[in-house]
Parts: structure tokens; sequence; C-alpha cells
């Protein structure tokens, strides 16, 4: 369809008969999208759609072709149009989680340098450790963001470093250590690096140290003898020491690192069940000095003046001590933090405790939320530090309110906005079971997201498939009491084996009871009697065939109805309460939502067997109105080309609007893999975007320099793998999106009252149709400067470079450049002794990386890179490297200049390897940087070019000959301030596009690359 579609400006100089045009005025500079009707108002085709237009006359070519691409009878045929602009209006407004903002003024909420961003996406926070008056927060891994920040006195983030630790402790020296599994580190405080120290394999039961030694308490079970410590000098790595200790209770929970601690005068203490005691570092024997106040007691800590801070698991408090175990006050509140009004003084839990600098820090191990607790040491709540999403962004707007009393929840927790100042406090908990609240079960069911509906004057929450699909495994709806701040669990829908209130023996029991299959099981539950449990007797249970996909349920619509394929549930009454109750229907077609106007949706539908097309769809009244095609490739790491009208990556439904001013209308937006969000009318037009997709030139990233409230980003792309994306009206007619990595980041949108309609009437007469100018392709064209430019992308050719000096300068050189549109260009050659590269790449941001980790440069900033086999026999069939295949990363670090070698296969070297879900693990048996590479890079104000001198020994191969042809591939890694990858783009794999998965950007795929002929 799209190969067979011009759009001419009037100006220019190709010009067609009117007769086979549509000629229209816009009134603005912007984008167009153009249908044809068939004569009963169905869509007929979809002719342009994001296509540039300009002010004033414009002209469309329809080539009389249905959308199966079918030859129309004559007649006359009804075009519509929407112009709209080409870029809407978008200005950050705050992010309330994590709250950044508000604990460090400097610093952007979302990743840039090594002080913007807050932590990792993946996990939360283990361990907190304050030395020097400086706090450490960690994780054990992320694939995003920070997996340890560092906070200055003022409780400011200053730093962030991507590798993390299981936990971390102090000694009284000024020493912070790390721990992760057997090893133990000391973390320089001033270069923020890490020297390994110690080895402590085995059942560890409690750790501390204290000038130059290591005090190391061992024992599989801590409730059974025997129990010993061990005595390491830390410098010379020697076993001191090593005694029987008696007298240990109790477990060390999260962590063994804050369950033993040295005061400021020496002594050794460690927790015990009820007690703490302390331990004679000579004899190993023990005393107690805290005998009553305690009922569970986990970890023990001390300021400077030697008071004594207790972590008490059961009663969820800090207990304060006397260094002689006399108790001075608590810390906390006590308990849970129940559904309603969040009371910050309740902590509920914690794996980690520090004090320094008159405050006491709380890990809390949970995601409801991600938060560290900040105390003064005589118990008042400074501030809580909440951290990053789940993963992919999250979070909603309640749109059910005015933008100047509405809240953004992320999961259960409801933070306050403040509109005016950009700020935003956590008020209040929606559900305090997080059973309720994730939902956390079955496949593409992981912790949904929850959206606003105001029904018959009452509030209700309803689960919304804010993920990476369109569709939802299980339906539910909570009604709010906005009293009480509250929801109630009160219907729910969908498999029984995707509900985690079914996974238990005596709902299985009564389930079989009724001579019904568990896994083939559909139920319809309303909470009859209010208490808000799945009681059996509320539910009706019905058995479906296995290839019944009813359970993928779509959205709640405003009327709390929700459709799954051509199964719909509407409400047939609400009880006094407002309990929904629920009926089945089937419906003639299948849907995901139903908007206000009667307008139902449906995704990923296809345009009929015959033509395997699949797209978005459109009904009334039952019948189809409209289609469009789209694909909903969720691959995270391949992003389909950027053009006009088309629609690929797609994942689901962001939200709705009906634009108040302007001719759009009713709409929805669309989210998708690629950063873009489309606008999308209901009677089905592709009629706008918000942001853009990420491969557009006009795209512009995230800016760590541009984060206050008010700050403009027209043009954003939000990239990859915001799978909770957000778009929301307010009831007083303000438009916001939620997005930003893995933030509740709140952006408004403007510019509604540019869309405009327009329509007309197009006659085919009969004849040729229009046909487009063919595209010719040469392999073989000039650059800007004369050069020569092959366009393949298969096969490029090396020669031999009878000068390796590196001075830049491609004429050394006898073959053409090679080029990534749009990116950049580049030449190979070799010499007697060396591979030679050179990389000219333009609009990719400076070539600048803040790494502190070689292994992970393509993670921290730019690079370019060659993938290479040198075996010519090498056998590639498998998708998998063989020995042989290497790759050669370049970037300049902190103004260093740094070649890496990694190599999958090889008989020695310095392994690594790095895990996520979603990528699995990609293992090295050898990275190491490559110190008899010559390097030479220049920047330019928006281009560098890097020149490689790589010798064949150093890669481990024989030198090349004339003839010899290999596997290869060449690439650049794209940044927009320097600090992080924005984008990949290789020469050969063009898969190979996505910055969100660490494993899967760093293992090889060598059937995709291209070959070398060296001549």
């Amino acid at each position: 369809m799209r190969n067979s579609i011009l759009l001419l400006f009037f100006s220019s100089q190709l010009f067609l008969n009117a007769a086979d045009s549509i000629l229209f005025n816009s009134p603005i500079d912007g984008i167009v999208a153009v249908v044809i009707d068939a004569k009963d108002g169905t869509r007929l085709r979809n002719v342009v759609a994001h296509w540039p237009v300009k002010k004033g006359q414009n002209r469309v070519i329809w080539d009389y072709k249905n959308e199966a691409g079918k030859p129309v009878p004559n007649g006359t045929y009804k075009w519509r149009a929407i112009i709209a602009p080409y870029m809407m209006g978008i200005t950050y407004q705050q992010t309330p989680y994590p709250n950044v903002e508000q604990h460090s003024p400097n610093t952007s909420p979302w990743e840039g340098g090594n002080r913007h961003g807050w932590m990792g996406n993946h996990t939360i926070s283990r361990s907190v450790a304050a030395v020097n008056c400086k706090t450490y927060i960690t994780q054990n891994g992320t694939e995003g963001g920070h997996s340890m920040a560092v906070l200055n006195s003022k409780g400011e983030k200053i730093y962030g470093r991507g590798k993390g630790c299981d936990n971390m402790f102090k000694d009284w020296q000024g020493t912070l250590y790390i721990q992760n599994g057997g090893s133990i580190g000391i973390f320089d405080q001033e270069k923020y690096t890490v020297t390994h120290t110690l080895g402590v394999g085995g059942n560890v039961n409690a750790i501390a140290a204290w000038k130059g030694k290591m005090y190391v308490m061992y024992g599989s079970n801590p409730n059974s003898p025997p129990i010993r410590m061990v005595i390491y000098d830390i410098k010379s790595k020697k076993r001191l020491k090593e005694m029987a200790v008696k007298g240990i209770k109790g477990h060390y929970s999260y962590n063994f690192t804050d369950r033993m601690n040295f005061s400021p005068k020496g002594d050794l203490f460690i927790v015990s069940g009820t007690q703490v005691l302390k331990v004679n570092t000579s004899t190993m024997k023990t005393s107690v000095v805290v005998k009553k106040g305690l009922k569970d007691a986990r970890f023990v800590c001390f300021d400077k003046k030697g008071m004594m801070y207790v972590w008490d698991q059961i009663a969820r408090q800090v207990k304060v001590f006397s260094g002689n175990g006399k108790l001075k006050r608590t810390i906390c509140k006590g308990g849970i933090q129940q559904a309603g009004p969040y009371d910050p003084n309740i902590v509920g839990e914690a794996s980690s405790i520090a004090v320094d600098n008159g405050f006491v820090w709380l890990n809390y191990p949970y995601e409801s939320p991600r938060k560290v607790a900040k105390f003064t040491s005589d118990g008042k709540h400074v501030m809580d530090y909440y951290g990053n999403t789940y993963y992919g962004g999250g979070g909603s707007l309640d749109t059910t309110e005015s933008s100047q009393n509405t809240y953004i929840y992320y999961r259960e927790s409801a933070f306050k906005l403040n509109m005016k100042k950009g700020t935003s406090k956590l008020t209040h908990v929606l559900d305090g079971n997080q059973g309720h609240s994730s939902l956390y079960s079955g496949n593409y069911n992981i912790r949904n997201d929850w959206v606003t509906t105001r029904v018959k004057g009452k509030k209700y929450f309803s689960s919304a498939p804010l993920l990476f699909r369109y569709f939802q495994a299980i339906g539910a709806v909570w009604i709010y009491n906005e009293k009480k701040k509250k929801v109630r669990f009160c219907a729910a829908m969908g498999m029984v084996s995707r509900l985690p209130h079914f996974n238990n023996s005596a709902a299985k029991a009564y389930i079989a009871s009724k001579k019904l299959n568990f896994s083939k099981t559909f139920f319809n539950w309303s909470d009859l009697n209010g208490d808000g449990k799945v009681d059996m007797k509320e539910c009706k249970f019905k058995e479906r065939p296995s290839n019944d996909r009813y359970s993928y349920l779509g959205r709640f619509d405003h009327k709390l109805g929700v459709q799954g394929r051509n199964l719909r549930f509407e409400v047939s009454k609400f009880l006094s309460d407002g309990t929904p109750i629920y009926k089945e229907k089937k419906m003639p077609h299948s849907a995901i939502y139903k908007f206000p106007s009667g307008i139902s949706v449906n995704f990923n539908a296809p345009h009929s067997a015959k033509y395997r097309q699949h797209g978005n769809e459109g009904y009334k009244n039952g019948k189809r109105i409209w289609f469009y095609p789209a694909s909903y490739d969720v691959n995270g790491m391949n992003v389909g080309a950027f053009q006009p009208g088309l629609i690929t990556n797609q994942f689901g439904v962001s939200g709705e609007g009906n634009a108040h001013v302007g001719d759009l209308g009713e709409f929805f937006v669309t989210h998708a893999n690629n950063g873009r969000l489309s606008i999308w009318s209901t009677d089905g037009f592709l009629a706008g975007q918000i942001t853009l997709h990420l491969k557009d030139r006009r795209s512009r990233r995230w800016s760590s320099k541009s984060f206050k409230k008010g700050a403009k980003y027209d043009g954003l792309t939000i990239g990859q793998e915001h799978f909770h994306n957000f778009f929301g009206q307010t009831t007083d007619n303000r438009y916001f999106f939620i997005a930003g990595g893995d933030i509740t980041g709140l952006f408004e949108v403007t510019g509604w009252e540019k869309f405009k309609r327009i329509k007309g009437t197009v006659t085919v007469t009969g004849g040729p149709p229009p046909v487009a100018a063919a595209a010719t392709s040469k392999p073989v064209k000039k650059d800007s400067k004369g050069g020569n430019v092959s366009t393949s992308t298969t096969l490029m050719t090396a020669a031999l470079v009878k000068t390796p000096r590196l001075d830049g300068k491609g004429s050394k050189y006898s073959t053409p450049y090679y080029s990534i549109p749009g990116k950049g260009k580049f030449k190979m050659g070799y010499t007697a002794n060396n591979l030679v590269f050179l990389w000219e790449i333009h609009g990719g941001g400076p070539i600048r990386n803040i790494g502190e980790e070689f292994v992970r440069y393509f993670k921290t900033g730019s690079s370019v890179d060659v993938k290479l086999s040198t075996n010519p026999n090498a056998n590639h069939s498998s998708n998998k490297p063989v020995a042989g295949d290497i790759r050669i990363l370049v970037t300049k670090v902190k103004g260093k200049r740094v070649a890496v070698l990694y190599r999958p296969i090889a008989s020695s070297g310095k392994p690594w390897s790095v895990s996520t879900p979603a990528g699995g693990t990609a293992s090295f048996q050898d990275v190491r940087i490559l110190k008899k590479a010559l390097i030479r890079i220049k920047q330019l104000k928006n281009s560098y070019s890097v020149e490689v001198a790589v010798p064949y020994t150093a890669l481990g191969m024989k030198p090349v000959k004339k003839g010899l042809k290999l596997k290869f591939d060449w690439g650049v890694y794209s940044t927009a301030e320097g600090n992080l990858p924005t984008m990949r783009n290789y020469w050969a794999n063009k898969k190979a596009v996505g910055v969100k998965d660490e494993p899967t950007e760093a293992r090889f795929q060598p059937k995709f690359w291209g070959t070398v002929h060296f001549q």
C-alpha cells in the first residue's frame, strides 16, 4: 500500500491531473491522515497517515485501490481527512515516584549521568550503610538505572553506579565494605571503586570488622551448635583465630552484615533472639547486655555516642538502648501499614539499618512502596526515599477528578498531586493486600495497573493491561471508599488458574467437586457479602475449551463493562453497597474496549483470511466501520523502521479522551515499543502523535539538564520498554501522560485545538490508476564530501593500507565507505601487522562514556564497535558464537581512549556474564582491555571520527591475506548527553537496535552479520 502512495506539496515540481488527486488546504504545517469511505460509510482505504503537510494547498494521490489492494469500481467516493500538528506540546510536570525531586533537587528523576536517576528497576534495595557523613543504598543488581546510590550529608544523591552488592557494612575506622556472596571488598568512597579483599564463603551467620580484622561467624543453623568465629587479617587474608561460640539464637533474616556490629569503643555485639549479646573477642564467650524489651532482634548498630539501635521484627520498631542495655526510646510506630491513610512512622519491616550524622536509615524490603525511611536519632520521621517502579514505568492518573484535585496511583500507593507547585505526597494506601493489588499470577498478568472510573456517583478502580499486551488474563474491580481512603475488592472474572485466590487446595477441591477441569475453568465473581474476599459460593464457574481465550480480557470501559474476544461482561445491576453484578453476553465481534459513543475497538484483528493482514479495527452496532494495519511485535530489542503511517511494535491502549477543542473528537492513545504514542480517533483515523518514533529524526530524548516543572519536551520519544504507559483527560479538560523509563513521570499535552477535519469527494472514471515513481538504487553513491558510499549491507571490501598512520583520512583506504543511513559511515583496511578501522559518526551525540566497568561500556555511554569471526571456516548456522568470534568496542572514558575485546569462546582470559529476567544470560570466557590497540578520536561539533589499529597478535588471529572472507559487522551506540546509550545501530544486523536489555545487547548473533572481503 505505502509504496504506491504519493503526498505532494503544492510547490513540488511533480504534478498530476487534478482528477487523480485529492487537493486540500491545510491551516498549519503539520501531518495529515486521509481515508476513503465506501458508499455505506465503512472504510474502503487508509490512504495516508502521519504524512507531513505544509500550510496552504497540498495534494494526496490515491491509487484507486481498496485496503486489500484491489481496484475499486468506477464511481464517486467520499474522502475524509484530519490535519494535526506534527508535534504536540509536551510539558514536564513532576515525578512522584521515585521522589527524587523532593530529596535531590539538582538530580533528574530519570537516568542521565552518575548523579541522575535513582535506583534500578528490577529489584528492591537490600542494604543501607552510613559512613563518613555519606549514606549508601544498594541493590544486588539491575538491568537499568543504578544499583548503588550515594547520598551526601543532606541526603541528596551525588553519585550512582550500575554495580551494586548484596549487603554493606562499615568499621569505626571509616572503611566501607561490600559483600557479594562469599566475596568481601573495600569500597573506595572517593573513587567509587571496589577492591576485592577477602573470601568468606560458607554458611556465614554474621560479619563485622574492626581495625584491620574481619570477624566472621559461621554456622549452618544458628539455633544448633557448633557455631564458630573466624578472625581474618584483612591485609594478608590469613586466618588468625577460629573458636566456637555458644549461646547464639535466632537468625539473620535478610542480611548477616547488620546482625553483628562493633561499638565505637571496639566491643562486639550480636543480636540473639530476644536479646543482644556481647562477644569477648579473645575467648568468644558471650554475655547478655539487653535482657528484656525485645521480641525478635534482627539487626544492631551504634551511633558515635555508643547508643545501641536494634531492629525488633515482631514489634516492627527500632529500640534504642544505652551501652549497658537500658531501653531509652523507640523509633517507628510499630505494626504494619494498613489500607487507608498512609502513616510514614510505620515502617513495617526492615532488611537493613544504619545510623550516622544524627539520622537512622531503615531499608524496607517490599514494593508497597519501595522505600528507605529516614528518621532522626530521637525518632522523628524525616522523609521516605521512594524507589523506582518495578519495570518499564508505571502508575495511572485519577481522571475522575480535576487536575487540581487528583492523584497518581502506583499500585496501591496514592500520591496526592499539587499541580501548581509540581509536588506530591503519599497520602493513603488503597489496599493492604498485595495479592489483591498485583494479581500476580499467570501469563501477562504481572503487576497490573489500576485505572479509575466513576459510575453512578461512585469511584471504582479496575485492572488495566498497561503492560506489553493489549489484554489481561484477569479482569478485576475495586470499589473506593472515599471517606476511609481505601478500596474493597468487589468483582473479577477470568481463568481460575490465573487468580492467586484459587491456587490453594480448598479452592481446587471445590472446583473438582463440580466436575470441572481446573485448567479450563472460567469464573465470574462478585463480592455478594461485602467482605472483599473471594468466596467459592459467590462464584459462577464454567468450563471453556482449552483453545478458547475468553480469559484474555481488554480494558474496563466507562460503565465497567469488559470484553475478551466476543464474550462481553456487562453490569446487570449494582448492589446497594456499589458491588457490580456481571452477566455474560455473546457479541457478534471481538473487541478490547467500548467507548461512550458506542464504538468498540479491537486489536490484532485479521483484515481477512485471504490477505493475512492484522491491525486495529472499530465496530458500531455490530458492524465493522474501519480497519488499520498494525504489527504487535513486542521484542524489546527489535524496533521497526520509521515511516509515516506505519504502526509497528504496538503494545496496547494507554487511555482515552474526548477533545474539548478542535475537530478531533473522541479518541484513544496507543503506546508502542518504538517510543511513539499515537492518537487515534474512534472513527478510525491515525490522527496524530504525542511522542515520536525513536527513529524519527525530529525526536528528542530525555535530558538530565531539563527536569524542572514546566520544561518543554515537544518532540519527545519515550524510547523502548515503557510497558506501563498511561494517558488520561481530567475533568477540567487537561491531558496528561505518564512515562519516563522506570518512573511515574507526569507530562501535560497541549495543542488539541489545532486538529482540523476536512472532507470531499473523488471520482474514479476508469483508466490506469496513478502510480508512484519507482524508486531506483545503485550500489555506490556519493556522500556530502564526494566520497564513494556503498549501499550494500551484506558485503564490504577491505584493502591493503600501505600507510597505517592514524590520521582520520578515508582517502588512504582504497575501498568505498559503508553507511548506516542517518548515523555514519565506515571503512576497513589491513596492514602486514594490523586490522585498521575508521568510523565517521554524525548526529550520534558526543563520543563520551562515564562507565566504571570496562565490560559494560556499551551500557554507560556512546561507543563504536566491530564484530568479526576470525575463523574463515566457522559454522554460524545455529546463530551462536564459536571459537574465533570477537567484538572490539571503542570509546572514550573520562577523556581516555580505550578499546575492549570480547571473546565468548576462549581457552583462557577473564570471564564475564550478565543475566536479566527478560534476556537470559550472555557469557564470555574472556573480556579485556586491548592495551596494544592504537586509537585516534576526533570530536567535532555534531560528529566525531574514530580510527583504530589492532595487532593480529592481540586478537589471536593470523595476518589476513588477499581473498580472505570473514563474517563481520560494525555499529555505533548513540547517546544524547554522553552518559547512557539511547540507540544502537549496525550495518548488517538490522535487528540490533534496542538498548534496554544488557544480555541481549552483549550476545553475539553471527547469523545476522555481513561479510568482509579482503582485497
